[in-house]
């Protein structure tokens, strides 16, 4: 520019006739005119420059000077005596893995002549230390005669808080992502016809469907007919803005047909600058098996309620009839015979067993209910078993030996049960021809305790080993034996309500072991 002002420095043009004085004159008004319109021009552009926020440099390149406008050195935080006019400067303070794109994009803007831009987005170091990001752009404005680069002009921007948003922004979306493929719920992003646009790993497992098939189809395809409407109606309000997010179980139907129970979370996405809805986001979590406990819990506390009620109907004609032949004993023994005795004997010894038997199923029912896990001494436990059956075992004239037990967490009044029941059932199936000897063991092992309750009585078949569990089975061969057909049962659902298993080694004539585990478990708060 100045270069073209100096060229109409008019004090050098002297007229030499009057038309041509009189022409000349319009000259020189017209050149001062223009002069003084560039002079404008150059201070409003320098003033445009020097007050806006873009830093603005320009490059001497033979002299390797650089003028840098005070916008340009504020930006990282210096004044403008503490930077030198030199390019050396920015090349040692941009960061170094974005000076090797910066250089090679400034050759190929030199060697296209311009035509590839030269505009980069770069961080620099801040006086602080901190990182500014910075929009550079730039062009080659004049080129001496061997099409060398003479002079550059460029400005920086600071774009540091659109990167930030930017990288965090990155950061958002990779961990959305992350969640997206990693995460056990299903997650689908739904337009607003209910046709889902995407759909993550978990959600085609859950479905059965891949995520093409989804994305073909209305979630009301998949979803169970009585529970559409519930759906498409909260779906509705939530696209039209009358609600923010709902939350419903529903059933979804597989692609196998079978169903799924889901507890479904549906919000809405909205575009970040305009604020309009772009899509829902529905996350899904099954909850099939939780619906099936409580199903079952029900179905249980409604049998509970069941059994209590049904025992003591039933219990109650059995007592009156064990009453009424207790009376017709005593008030008319002398006129019965001895046949009349005895089967009056059979009546009440029959109701007396159907009422054992309605109670050992109503204990079975109420096994391990609306009880907590406790520290248990199981030596503690033993010792009560062994006491109550005190009378029975010096009957039998058995001997009973115990190890030393541990304390474990339990439920008391069911282990006491399992105890008594085994040894029991050890005095019941005693030898005729040698005197009982039972031997109560525990052994330690990883995450659990194994017991033992071993005998020298009877035994038992092989073939009756898996039988003897099942409630109500008897053994065929001992038809004589007294009791309920329920107590090896009862042993059994105490050990699986503690988590473990029971089986049992047996031989005929030589004895029988009952082997069962409980798990290491922490009490509960």
């Amino acid at each position: 520019m100045k270069n073209i002002l100096h060229l109409m420095d008019t004090e050098n043009l002297q007229p030499t006739s009057e038309p041509e004085k009189s022409e000349m004159s319009e000259v020189v008004e017209a050149l001062d005119q223009g002069r003084k319109k560039l002079v404008e021009d150059d201070i409003l552009f320098s003033t445009i420059l020097e007050s806006s926020l873009a830093g603005y440099w320009d490059w001497n390149i033979p002299e390797n000077y650089e003028y840098m406008s005070p916008r340009f050195k504020s930006m990282f935080g210096y004044t403008e005596e503490e930077i030198p006019n030199s390019p050396r400067w920015w090349q040692d303070n941009i960061h170094p893995e974005d000076l090797p794109k910066v250089l090679q994009n400034f050759e190929e803007h030199v060697a296209s002549k311009g035509d590839v831009p030269y505009s980069n987005e770069v961080r620099y170091y801040h006086k602080d230390g901190s990182i500014v990001w910075v929009s550079c752009r730039g062009k080659v404005v004049e080129w001496n005669d061997q099409d060398e680069p003479i002079r550059m002009v460029g400005c920086h921007v600071d774009i540091t808080e659109r990167k930030q948003y930017e990288i965090a922004l990155t950061k958002e979306e990779e961990r959305f992502r992350l969640i997206f493929e990693k995460t056990g719920a299903g997650i689908a992003l739904v337009g607003f016809e209910g046709t889902p646009l995407m759909s993550n790993p978990a959600l085609t497992d859950m479905l059965g469907y891949s995520e093409e098939e989804i994305c073909k189809m209305s979630f009301s395809e998949f979803t169970h007919p009585d529970d559409v409407e519930k759906d498409m109606s909260q779906y509705m309000d939530l696209v039209s803005g009358k609600i923010k997010s709902y939350s419903m179980e529903k059933r979804y139907i597989r692609k196998d047909g079978e169903i799924l129970w889901g507890h479904l979370t549906v919000s809405l996405q909205t575009d970040p600058v305009t604020g309009e809805p772009m899509y829902a986001i529905g996350t899904v979590v099954d909850i099939t098996d939780q619906r099936k406990a409580a199903t079952l819990e029900q179905i249980n506390k409604e049998l509970s309620e069941f059994a209590h009620i049904t025992s003591h109907d039933l219990q109650e004609p059995l007592r009156t009839i064990t009453s009424y032949i207790d009376l017709l004993n005593l008030k008319h023994s002398d006129s019965f015979n001895e046949e009349v005795q005895q089967y009056l004997g059979y009546i009440k010894g029959g109701a007396m067993r159907m009422i054992h038997q309605i109670r050992a199923l109503l204990e079975y029912s109420q096994l391990g209910r609306d009880k907590k896990a406790v520290s248990t001494d199981v030596g503690e436990v033993l010792e009560v078993v062994l006491n109550d059956l005190q009378a029975h075992i010096q009957d039998c004239q058995a001997e009973v030996e115990t190890d030393k037990m541990p304390t474990l967490v339990g439920y008391p009044t069911e282990l006491r049960l399992l105890f008594q029941n085994l040894i029991s059932n050890s005095l019941k199936f005693a030898h005729p021809d040698r005197k009982p000897r039972i031997q109560v063991s525990v052994e330690a092992q990883p995450g659990l305790w194994k017991f033992s309750v071993a005998d020298n009585g009877v035994g038992i078949d092989k073939k009756f080993f898996e039988r003897i569990f099942i409630i109500f089975q008897r053994l065929q061969d001992r038809p004589s034996t007294q009791g309920t057909g329920i107590g090896l049962a009862h042993c059994k659902k105490i050990v699986n309500i503690h988590g473990g298993d029971i089986w049992v080694e047996s031989q005929e004539g030589i004895g029988t072991t009952f082997y069962f585990t409980i798990p290491v478990l922490k009490e509960e708060d």
